[in-house]
């Protein structure tokens, strides 16, 4: 296979993959602090700081101008309980890229509601992902008014989505690489226009939909074009088991993703089941993704499957 056949694989691998990377505590600027999670009632509340009194009220210390964030776990997430702030550090258990995993997607009823249990994992590895200020990157005149970037994939972190937030709602403007554009294999992609990738506030049963389109642009060194389909739905409400973590109130988001590229290896159309588990305060916990074209919205073999932790 050529260099340009095996770099449009892999640029359409990561595209197939990105999902909405914000599954990130506000940390603040910089050297991330040490945080502390303390449960009050029924209530997962986040301390920022060395000195941290989790016997006193529950506050989100503010560092270096972070947001504060204090859960009511009422099971709606407003656009202030999934703050993503830059310099902000997250570690997450992910399987290696290019295996498949087994996995519950569906979860189970249980007594006191619906459960995901995502407590193990095979062979996961631990990858952290750091919010950017796109300011200081190459590609920022590409994308007047961004706020932030993080990698669209874990396992390729060399390449970023770029963000920015609305009053009730997140969009996301393109993709661009770390790799400077004199670099042969970097990437850049504006949309035509900004992707919705969250729409606030988030309740089970709210959906929202979109079709983006993208030009001249340039994926992993290669000329692309194309289009792709998003279609979100919250269709999920319950408590999410992680290693370190019993999160209830969680909500399931799915989101069903087409793409079609002028460019492609094999067919032109690509369709993935992505679902991502998220809680207010710490945003996505967890993420599972079908490999091309599930036969349906639940599955037992995942390309990706992370979970938030060490």
């Amino acid at each position: 296979m050529s260099r340009e056949g095996r770099n449009v694989r892999e640029a359409l691998a990561i595209r197939s993959l990105w999902g909405p990377v914000l599954g990130l505590i506000a940390v603040g600027c910089g050297e991330a602090p040490p945080v502390t999670v303390q449960v009050q009632g029924d209530c997962a509340v986040l301390y920022l700081g060395d000195d941290v009194d989790v016997e006193g009220p529950p506050v989100f210390d503010s560092v270096d101008g972070a947001p504060w964030c204090v859960g009511n776990n009422d099971g709606s997430l407003s656009a202030d309980e999934m703050p993503a702030v830059v310099g902000a550090h997250v570690t997450y258990n992910v399987n290696p890229p290019g295996t498949l995993v087994p996995v519950d997607s569906k979860g189970a009823d249980q007594e006191g509601g619906h459960v995901w249990d995502f407590r193990s994992a095979p062979d996961n590895v631990a990858v952290g992902v750091t919010v950017v200020d796109p300011s200081q990157h190459w590609f920022a005149p590409h994308f007047p008014g961004a706020a932030y970037a993080s990698p669209v994939s874990l396992w390729s972190p060399d390449v970023l989505g770029v963000f920015r937030s609305e009053p009730g709602r997140i969009l996301m403007l393109g993709l661009a690489s770390v790799k400077p554009q004199s670099e042969p294999a970097h990437t850049l992609l504006v949309y035509d226009e900004p992707l919705v990738v969250y729409q606030f506030p988030l309740v089970l049963g709210a959906n929202w939909q979109q079709t983006v389109t993208f030009s001249n642009a340039v994926l992993q060194g290669v000329k692309n074009a194309g289009k792709e389909t998003y279609k979100f739905v919250v269709d999920g409400r319950g408590t999410v088991l992680l290693p370190q973590f019993r999160l209830e109130n969680s909500l399931r988001v799915r989101l069903e993703l087409t793409q079609t590229f002028v460019v492609s290896q094999g067919k032109p159309d690509v369709h993935h089941v992505q679902l991502f588990f998220v809680h207010e305060c710490l945003g996505e916990v967890a993420r599972i993704v079908s490999p091309p074209d599930p036969p349906g919205i639940e599955f037992s073999q995942a390309s990706e499957f992370r979970r938030l932790g060490w």
